[in-house]
């Protein structure tokens, strides 16, 4: 990843912290420029300066992560999405945080895990946060 603050006159590698094999979303907490998520194949980390540093957050089994977003209104809410990574269709699904990512559990995806092979997007709805699709 690399990281602008200029509009985009140079970029300074913005990676520290992460074992990215690729970055398939990157979302800004909506409060909170500072705050940063990215989602990678190994789950989901998380920046509190702007990017500079990161850290993984626990993911469990979050293999193929490709998108994460914020609630609009309360950003303690945080959504990933999983594809089936590795061939490992149980991993598949859409996880739900409370806590800015501390603790994950699936909202979607079981029983019936191959609702969820295709999912590689999620957005909420920034009027009704309550509607994902």
């Amino acid at each position: 990843m690399f990281r602008s603050i200029d509009g985009g006159a140079t970029w300074r590698a913005a990676d520290s912290g992460t074992v990215p094999v690729w970055v398939s979303s990157l979302v800004i907490d909506p409060h909170d420029s500072n705050i940063v998520y990215a989602a990678d194949y190994d789950g989901v980390f998380k920046s509190l300066d702007g990017g500079l540093t990161w850290s993984g957050l626990e993911t469990n089994r979050m293999n193929g992560c490709w998108s994460v977003t914020i609630n609009p209104r309360n950003p303690d809410i945080i959504y990933a999405v999983t594809g089936n990574g590795d061939g490992d269709v149980l991993s598949a699904g859409v996880y739900k945080s409370m806590d800015t990512g501390k603790s994950w559990r699936k909202v979607l995806g079981d029983p019936e895990p191959q609702l969820t092979d295709g999912f590689y997007q999620l957005a909420i709805d920034p009027r009704n946060p309550d509607i994902s699709r």
